[in-house]
């Protein structure tokens, strides 16, 4: 288990390794943008020596918009329109 963690951990979207508390597993967290980043990740953890097989899951990560900084558009009116603006 050790060598396999010493192999995960310099991989640059694993972001996380975690003990599964099951006997020879182990959770990986990776941050990727695409679907074949997520795919090229799971193909260089199983390339590693000792894993034998690898399952992936797909969580989202949402940014809250702040309509205060700059807002997507406005509704009914130009933006021309809106007080204090020119």
């Amino acid at each position: 288990m050790e060598a396999v963690r010493d192999a995960l951990l310099p991989l640059d979207v694993v972001r996380a390794l975690y003990d599964a508390n099951a006997a020879h597993r182990m959770v990986a967290v990776c941050a990727v943008v695409a679907g074949e980043e997520a795919a090229a990740a799971l193909d260089a953890i199983l390339a590693v020596p000792g894993v034998i097989e690898a399952e992936s899951e797909t969580v989202l990560q949402t940014v809250k918009y702040d309509a205060t900084n700059v807002p997507i558009a406005t509704v009914g009116r130009p933006m021309s329109d809106r007080p204090g603006e020119a």
